[in-house]
């Protein structure tokens, strides 16, 4: 799905995803790609892009977490 959205996506286009995160601490650094982690989105889902911002959030009654980032297509 990636690579589609990459064909699509103009050069310098922005992409934004939103992941859910299960909190969890980093392991087995650096390769702890078997879940949405800071890290994995950084190095997987944005390869190609710069990230433009990141951030940890929460969901409105603070129970679920998510990271948000935002990248610009190199």
């Amino acid at each position: 799905m990636l690579k589609q959205v990459d064909y699509v996506l103009v050069d310098l286009g922005l992409l934004y995803v939103s992941v859910p995160t299960i909190g969890y601490p980093i392991h087995n650094a650096p390769g702890d790609y078997w879940r949405p982690t800071e890290q994995a989105v950084r190095e997987v889902i944005m390869d190609g892009y710069e990230v433009l911002s990141l951030e940890h959030a929460r969901s409105p009654r603070g129970k679920h977490p998510f990271i948000n980032c935002l990248g610009r297509k190199k």
